[in-house]
Protein backbone atom coordinates (compact mmCIF):
# COMPACT_ATOMS: atom_id res chain seq x y z
CA UNK A 1 0.00 0.00 0.00
CA UNK A 2 1.57 3.37 -1.14
CA UNK A 3 1.70 5.83 1.85
CA UNK A 4 -0.25 9.22 1.89
CA UNK A 5 1.00 12.09 0.77
CA UNK A 6 1.48 15.04 3.23
CA UNK A 7 -1.99 16.54 4.44
CA UNK A 8 -3.96 14.09 2.30
CA UNK A 9 -7.39 15.00 4.62
CA UNK A 10 -6.77 18.37 4.12
CA UNK A 11 -6.28 17.87 0.17
CA UNK A 12 -9.62 15.57 0.30
CA UNK A 13 -11.24 18.30 1.64
CA UNK A 14 -10.16 21.34 -0.86
CA UNK A 15 -10.86 19.02 -3.57
CA UNK A 16 -14.51 19.06 -2.28
CA UNK A 17 -14.94 22.53 -1.98
CA UNK A 18 -14.30 23.20 -5.62
CA UNK A 19 -16.59 20.23 -6.63
CA UNK A 20 -14.55 17.48 -7.21
CA UNK A 21 -16.76 14.80 -5.51
CA UNK A 22 -14.20 11.56 -5.86
CA UNK A 23 -10.73 12.42 -5.23
CA UNK A 24 -9.53 8.84 -5.72
CA UNK A 25 -7.87 9.56 -8.43
CA UNK A 26 -6.01 12.43 -7.54
CA UNK A 27 -4.74 10.95 -4.41
CA UNK A 28 -3.83 7.87 -6.58
CA UNK A 29 -1.50 9.66 -8.19
CA UNK A 30 -0.21 11.83 -6.18
CA UNK A 31 0.84 8.86 -3.89
CA UNK A 32 2.88 7.23 -6.76
CA UNK A 33 5.03 10.25 -7.18
CA UNK A 34 5.21 10.59 -3.62
CA UNK A 35 6.56 7.00 -3.32
CA UNK A 36 8.62 6.80 -7.37
CA UNK A 37 8.91 9.96 -8.69
CA UNK A 38 10.60 12.48 -5.94
CA UNK A 39 9.35 12.21 -2.49
CA UNK A 40 7.06 15.12 -1.20
CA UNK A 41 9.10 17.65 1.46
CA UNK A 42 8.14 17.10 5.31
CA UNK A 43 5.70 20.43 4.14
CA UNK A 44 4.86 18.94 1.21
CA UNK A 45 5.30 22.37 -0.84
CA UNK A 46 6.39 21.89 -4.49
CA UNK A 47 8.28 24.27 -6.70
CA UNK A 48 7.13 25.11 -10.20
CA UNK A 49 10.84 23.41 -11.06
CA UNK A 50 9.91 21.01 -8.92
CA UNK A 51 6.49 20.24 -10.67
CA UNK A 52 8.66 20.52 -14.36
CA UNK A 53 10.87 17.51 -12.74
CA UNK A 54 8.09 15.35 -11.74
CA UNK A 55 6.51 15.78 -15.16
CA UNK A 56 9.09 14.86 -17.43
CA UNK A 57 9.73 11.68 -15.02
CA UNK A 58 6.37 10.26 -15.34
CA UNK A 59 5.91 8.81 -18.18
CA UNK A 60 9.56 6.89 -17.89
CA UNK A 61 8.62 5.92 -14.41
CA UNK A 62 5.28 4.52 -14.57
CA UNK A 63 5.64 2.30 -17.79
CA UNK A 64 3.06 -0.15 -16.86
CA UNK A 65 0.24 2.42 -15.33
CA UNK A 66 -2.13 2.56 -17.89
CA UNK A 67 -3.42 5.89 -16.84
CA UNK A 68 0.35 7.53 -17.30
CA UNK A 69 0.31 6.03 -21.23
CA UNK A 70 -1.87 8.42 -23.26
CA UNK A 71 -2.27 12.21 -23.71
CA UNK A 72 -5.16 12.15 -21.69
CA UNK A 73 -4.16 10.12 -18.50
CA UNK A 74 -0.94 12.73 -18.90
CA UNK A 75 -3.11 15.81 -19.14
CA UNK A 76 -4.96 14.94 -15.69
CA UNK A 77 -1.56 13.79 -14.07
CA UNK A 78 -0.41 17.27 -14.78
CA UNK A 79 -3.48 18.85 -13.71
CA UNK A 80 -3.36 17.27 -10.20
CA UNK A 81 -0.40 18.51 -9.80
CA UNK A 82 -0.91 21.74 -10.40
CA UNK A 83 -4.40 21.54 -8.28
CA UNK A 84 -2.10 19.85 -5.29
CA UNK A 85 0.45 23.19 -5.60
CA UNK A 86 -2.35 25.44 -5.54
CA UNK A 87 -3.74 23.89 -2.34
CA UNK A 88 -0.36 23.94 -0.13
CA UNK A 89 -0.72 27.47 -1.25
CA UNK A 90 -3.73 28.55 -0.23
CA UNK A 91 -5.66 29.27 2.61
CA UNK A 92 -6.79 25.75 3.47
CA UNK A 93 -3.56 26.23 6.16
CA UNK A 94 -4.25 28.35 8.23
CA UNK A 95 -4.15 25.84 11.58
CA UNK A 96 -0.52 24.83 10.61
CA UNK A 97 0.45 28.27 9.58
CA UNK A 98 -0.84 29.57 13.33
CA UNK A 99 1.47 26.54 14.83
CA UNK A 100 4.47 27.50 13.02
CA UNK A 101 4.45 31.23 14.05
CA UNK A 102 3.56 30.00 17.85
CA UNK A 103 6.50 27.65 17.58
CA UNK A 104 8.64 31.25 16.21
CA UNK A 105 11.59 32.29 18.38
CA UNK A 106 9.85 35.99 18.71
CA UNK A 107 8.49 37.94 21.35
CA UNK A 108 4.45 36.59 22.52
CA UNK A 109 3.47 40.27 21.42
CA UNK A 110 4.53 39.85 17.63
CA UNK A 111 3.35 36.06 17.54
CA UNK A 112 -0.05 37.75 18.19
CA UNK A 113 0.09 40.01 15.76
CA UNK A 114 1.35 37.58 12.95
CA UNK A 115 -1.29 35.43 14.38
CA UNK A 116 -4.21 38.26 14.07
CA UNK A 117 -3.30 39.21 10.74
CA UNK A 118 -3.42 35.70 9.53
CA UNK A 119 -6.47 35.04 10.60
CA UNK A 120 -7.48 38.35 9.19
CA UNK A 121 -7.85 40.26 12.48
CA UNK A 122 -6.61 42.86 15.09
CA UNK A 123 -4.61 45.50 13.91
CA UNK A 124 -3.82 44.06 10.53
CA UNK A 125 -8.09 44.06 9.94
CA UNK A 126 -8.18 47.58 11.91
CA UNK A 127 -5.70 48.87 8.94
CA UNK A 128 -7.40 47.36 5.90
CA UNK A 129 -10.84 48.42 7.04
CA UNK A 130 -9.42 52.52 7.15
CA UNK A 131 -7.76 52.14 3.64
CA UNK A 132 -11.11 51.11 2.71
CA UNK A 133 -13.24 53.46 4.25
CA UNK A 134 -14.75 50.55 6.40
CA UNK A 135 -16.53 49.46 2.86
CA UNK A 136 -16.68 45.95 0.49
CA UNK A 137 -13.93 46.78 -2.27
CA UNK A 138 -16.55 45.30 -5.00
CA UNK A 139 -19.75 45.31 -3.23
CA UNK A 140 -22.08 48.27 -1.49
CA UNK A 141 -21.93 46.74 1.78
CA UNK A 142 -20.97 49.48 4.21
CA UNK A 143 -21.17 47.38 7.41
CA UNK A 144 -17.56 46.48 8.64
CA UNK A 145 -18.98 43.89 10.91
CA UNK A 146 -20.00 41.68 7.32
CA UNK A 147 -16.81 41.94 5.77
CA UNK A 148 -13.45 40.12 5.79
CA UNK A 149 -9.74 41.13 5.92
CA UNK A 150 -8.57 38.94 2.79
CA UNK A 151 -5.39 38.75 1.95
CA UNK A 152 -4.72 38.89 -1.87
CA UNK A 153 -1.27 37.16 -2.26
CA UNK A 154 -1.73 34.22 -0.19
CA UNK A 155 0.53 33.96 3.25
CA UNK A 156 2.19 30.80 2.03
CA UNK A 157 3.58 32.72 -0.99
CA UNK A 158 4.99 35.47 0.98
CA UNK A 159 7.16 33.08 2.93
CA UNK A 160 10.26 35.33 1.75
CA UNK A 161 8.99 38.50 2.14
CA UNK A 162 7.38 38.42 6.01
CA UNK A 163 6.22 42.34 5.58
CA UNK A 164 3.88 41.14 2.67
CA UNK A 165 1.65 39.13 5.15
CA UNK A 166 1.27 42.66 7.51
CA UNK A 167 0.93 44.92 4.58
CA UNK A 168 -3.10 46.34 4.63
CA UNK A 169 -2.26 46.82 0.76
CA UNK A 170 -2.39 43.26 0.74
CA UNK A 171 -5.90 42.63 1.25
CA UNK A 172 -9.22 43.39 0.66
CA UNK A 173 -12.16 44.11 2.66
CA UNK A 174 -15.10 41.73 1.36
CA UNK A 175 -18.47 40.12 2.02
CA UNK A 176 -17.98 36.12 3.12
CA UNK A 177 -19.19 35.00 -0.40
CA UNK A 178 -16.82 37.34 -2.27
CA UNK A 179 -14.18 36.18 0.28
CA UNK A 180 -14.24 32.27 -0.66
CA UNK A 181 -14.42 33.48 -4.37
CA UNK A 182 -11.57 35.47 -4.35
CA UNK A 183 -9.44 32.61 -2.04
CA UNK A 184 -10.60 29.89 -4.32
CA UNK A 185 -9.31 31.89 -7.37
CA UNK A 186 -13.27 31.41 -9.03
CA UNK A 187 -12.71 35.80 -9.66
CA UNK A 188 -9.31 37.94 -10.05
CA UNK A 189 -8.71 41.17 -11.13
CA UNK A 190 -7.26 42.99 -14.08
CA UNK A 191 -4.82 45.94 -13.65
CA UNK A 192 -7.36 48.48 -14.58
CA UNK A 193 -9.79 46.32 -11.77
CA UNK A 194 -12.09 45.11 -14.11
CA UNK A 195 -13.23 41.47 -12.87
CA UNK A 196 -11.90 38.35 -14.75
CA UNK A 197 -14.62 35.28 -13.85
CA UNK A 198 -14.02 31.23 -14.03
CA UNK A 199 -15.37 29.79 -16.28
CA UNK A 200 -15.87 27.25 -13.63
CA UNK A 201 -19.01 29.42 -12.75
CA UNK A 202 -22.27 29.22 -14.28
CA UNK A 203 -24.43 32.41 -15.05
CA UNK A 204 -27.05 30.93 -12.09
CA UNK A 205 -24.28 30.55 -9.50
CA UNK A 206 -23.02 34.18 -11.39
CA UNK A 207 -25.97 35.97 -10.60
CA UNK A 208 -26.65 34.74 -7.15
CA UNK A 209 -22.80 35.70 -6.25
CA UNK A 210 -24.41 39.26 -7.39
CA UNK A 211 -21.23 39.23 -9.81
CA UNK A 212 -21.00 39.73 -13.81
CA UNK A 213 -18.65 41.13 -16.31
CA UNK A 214 -19.43 44.87 -15.16
CA UNK A 215 -18.59 44.34 -12.04
CA UNK A 216 -15.26 47.19 -10.62
CA UNK A 217 -12.85 46.65 -8.17
CA UNK A 218 -12.15 50.01 -6.01
CA UNK A 219 -8.59 49.48 -6.96
CA UNK A 220 -5.84 51.24 -5.37
CA UNK A 221 -2.33 51.20 -7.07
CA UNK A 222 -0.44 49.57 -4.03
CA UNK A 223 -2.76 46.39 -4.35
CA UNK A 224 -1.55 46.02 -8.12
CA UNK A 225 1.71 44.02 -6.86
CA UNK A 226 0.10 41.75 -5.10
CA UNK A 227 -3.48 42.14 -7.54
CA UNK A 228 -0.54 40.45 -10.30
CA UNK A 229 0.53 37.48 -8.06
CA UNK A 230 -3.13 36.48 -7.72
CA UNK A 231 -4.08 36.73 -11.69
CA UNK A 232 -1.16 34.01 -12.25
CA UNK A 233 -2.44 31.85 -9.81
CA UNK A 234 -6.32 32.54 -11.09
CA UNK A 235 -4.58 31.39 -14.69
CA UNK A 236 -3.30 28.54 -12.96
CA UNK A 237 -6.28 27.34 -11.52
CA UNK A 238 -9.01 27.78 -13.88
CA UNK A 239 -6.54 26.09 -17.15
CA UNK A 240 -8.85 24.11 -19.95
CA UNK A 241 -7.19 20.56 -20.43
Amino acid sequence: MESKIPHEELFKEYLLEDGITSGRNYISWLRHINKFVVPFNKSGILSQKELKKIKIQIVKTAPNRPVFNNSKGISNLKSTLNKYFLFLNSNSFIDLDINEIKNLSAPETEKKILIDARKGQGKFRENVMKKWDNKCAISVVKNPNFLIASHIKAWRFSKDNPKERLDPFNALPLTPNLDKLFDKYYISFSYDGKIIISHKLNKLERKYFGINNKTILNLKSENRKYLKHHREQFLLNNKKD
